[in-house]
């Protein structure tokens, strides 16, 4: 399965990237055969002081954050194990049962804080018209996700060893990074191309 979304992964970048250079080749060609045309070339000098001096600009967007955080988050549910439990709850152990029973009290604890935080009058989360979205909530609705999910993976993994490792710890925070790593790739190319599009036909 993994080696089947490597293979994916690796022919979708591959075929980005072609359309990034063929975007090169292309813009190009038009801006050198119709100088009329509301086009820029990403050979001139234009578009290489744009290409390599708004890079990073380019690429530092909210979708890159969120990659990051589910990546980290979702990865140390599955690191955990909460989510094999949840897939069988039938037959657990007592530590198990009781990390579930940890995990329940988080998850209540959560959501009321999230109520609080949202549906009172005068909610701090509420946008000036009294509304979710758009809004600080909106936009930090991930970010909130993430972080209830990797708490709750900790206390998991806590009490289903009945120990505390800081060493742990990390390695439950940083798995699913390493797991998603063909996802930044595969944004930076795909971020770049996008940009580069903008750029060459002024959208």
């Amino acid at each position: 399965m993994r080696d089947k979304a490597n293979r994916i992964f690796s022919v979708t970048a591959l075929l980005v990237l072609l359309l990034q250079i063929l975007l090169f080749v292309l813009s190009w060609i038009i801006t050198a055969t119709n100088p009329d045309l509301d086009v820029r070339s990403l050979l001139s000098g234009e578009g290489q002081r744009w290409f390599i001096g708004g890079y990073v600009n380019n690429q530092t967007n909210f979708v890159l954050v969120w990659i990051l955080l589910l990546s980290i988050s979702l990865g140390a549910v599955k690191r955990s194990g909460l989510l094999q439990t949840i897939r069988r709850l039938r037959n657990l152990g007592f530590r198990e049962r009781l990390a579930l029973q940890f995990v329940f009290v988080e998850l209540v604890l959560f959501l009321i804080i999230l109520f609080l935080l949202t549906c009172v009058p005068h909610a701090v989360l509420l946008n000036v018209a009294g509304n979710l979205y758009p809004g600080s909530f909106s936009m930090g609705f991930v970010a909130l996700l993430s972080f209830a999910l990797c708490v709750f993976a900790v206390t998991y993994h806590n009490v289903v060893v009945n120990g505390f490792s800081l060493s742990e710890m990390f390695g439950l925070l940083t798995f699913g990074i390493s797991v998603a790593a063909p996802l930044f790739v595969l944004y930076l190319l795909i971020s770049c191309l996008y940009h580069s599009v903008c750029f060459v036909f002024m959208l």
